[in-house]
């Protein structure tokens, strides 16, 4: 159903914003960690997310012609745009082919830092006195994490959006 395609996008982008949040959340937990219990120290994680478009519609776009969507006079295409498409072909693609994000993978980062030990006491210190730790930003990891929280929160607008449109939709027909 077209009116619940934004809902089931937006709740994507919710999960893979979910994943980065609890992804950053690790890295700023083990930011001073030199011991793993794969060896040597944490290394830094990092979301990939990807966008759901199917093939098929990577294939209508390049068949698409530009004259088709009414493109060609470029000071008018936001007007004729919409009046040339066919509402029930714009609805089809939306129904069918837009599906949201995805996260395929959570990639780790093998980046070191070396720190010098002054006091001599650190267990995982080498030979010359430096202790490999992970190399992670701690202020760049907290951009990230609020740049997540703010995406969550935009997904989370648009399902409120969309829920109180069709829930006026609705009134508007029972009247």
């Amino acid at each position: 159903m077209y009116e619940l395609v934004p809902i089931e996008i937006a709740g994507t982008g919710m999960r893979a914003q979910n994943i980065r949040m609890g992804v950053v959340a690790s890295n700023l937990a083990n930011a001073r960690s030199t011991r793993t219990a794969e060896g040597g120290p944490y290394q830094r994680r990092l979301v990939v997310c990807k966008a759901d478009i199917p093939l098929a519609f990577q294939d209508t776009l390049a068949q698409t012609n530009v004259e088709d969507l009414g493109m060609e006079n470029t000071q008018h295409s936001a007007l004729s745009t919409q009046s040339s498409m066919d509402r029930q072909s714009s609805r089809w693609l939306l129904e069918q082919h837009l599906r949201g994000v995805s996260v395929p993978s959570v990639e780790r980062d093998a980046g070191v830092r070396l720190e010098y030990d002054e006091t001599g006491n650190h267990p995982d210190r080498d030979a010359n006195g430096y202790v490999r730790y992970p190399d992670i930003n701690v202020m760049s990891e907290m951009t990230d994490m609020i740049s997540a929280s703010r995406n969550y929160e935009a997904n989370l607008a648009v399902i409120k959006n969309s829920k109180d449109m069709l829930t006026q939709l609705i009134d508007l027909l029972r009247a």
